[in-house]
């Protein structure tokens, strides 16, 4: 009984083993630069938005620039082919992040289209705990402290409210932003103009951890017609790019995310890290 157990236990700890190790070289991720890509068939017109090109204008840069030119689709495809997977294609550096282990990597290396490849790892891991509530109960007392703290005053004496201003929000996650009232003002005025979720790859974001939504209601939260926020009547893009975990894939969902706020035409990216 007892040489069984010895067995039992020795052959758990070599699948344990194998199971760690295999896991350590599946999470190898890196980030593969393309040394050229040609403009083809793309419009600047047709891929930019309206107000996209308009801020551009407005703040001399170029609407057909080549940062704004599509990746190579044959080189794409060719490194999937080699790759366990691809995590983001980024139009502005020119390349893609990728999952793959280190056989895999030295095969792409061999590749003529390839100019660099870079290791992508987190240096720095960061506490990734937060207050669950989507909003404090003291909305009042709350709402007085912030807007003064920031002299929020000043703005809406003025009548600025952001009105017309496109603001991108990364975050966690913004649960209860479709439902709660604090919101309604905005949702009632069709201002929340785009969400998408670069982790799952969708466009729900209303779950997941709430500081996005307090986040939210820092800059354009009302209760009981009590401003919370300065920005009550812009305009709402909300990406999810964080997760629970700090991981390095989360730099590659905010370069896609500010890609994507850019080509919407966002003037205004709060990040939270």
């Amino acid at each position: 009984m007892c040489r069984f157990e010895n067995k039992f236990l020795n052959m758990r700890w070599l699948i344990l083993c194998f199971i760690f190790n295999t896991s350590i070289q599946a999470q190898d991720a890196y980030f593969v630069s393309f040394k050229d890509k040609e403009k083809g068939t793309y419009q600047a017109l047709d891929y930019l938005s309206a107000s996209a090109v308009e801020r551009r204008i407005f703040n001399g840069v170029a609407i057909d620039h080549f940062s704004d030119w599509p990746v190579n689709a044959e080189y794409v495809a060719e490194l999937k082919s080699k790759v366990d997977s691809i995590r983001i294609v980024s139009r502005w550096f020119n390349g893609v992040s990728v999952q793959a282990t280190t056989e895999q990597i030295e095969e792409v290396k061999k590749l003529s289209f390839v100019s660099n490849i870079e290791v992508l790892q987190l240096l720095y891991p960061l506490s990734a705990q937060g207050n669950s509530n989507p909003l404090p109960s003291e909305i009042t007392t709350l709402a007085q402290r912030q807007i003064t703290a920031m002299q929020g005053q000043l703005f809406h004496e003025n009548g600025n409210m952001g009105e017309g201003i496109k603001v991108a929000i990364f975050d966690a996650g913004f649960p209860g932003v479709d439902v709660h009232p604090a919101f309604e003002h905005i949702r009632s005025n069709n201002r929340i103009k785009a969400t998408y979720n670069f982790h799952q790859k969708n466009e729900d974001v209303y779950k997941y951890h709430s500081h996005g939504t307090s986040v939210m209601s820092n800059v354009g939260g009302m209760m009981f017609g009590e401003a919370i926020g300065l920005a009550l009547k812009s305009e709402f893009f909300l990406a999810r790019t964080e997760i629970r975990t700090e991981r390095a894939i989360e730099e590659d969902h905010w370069l896609a995310a500010a890609e994507w706020a850019e080509k919407h035409g966002v003037q205004i990216i709060n990040s939270s890290l």
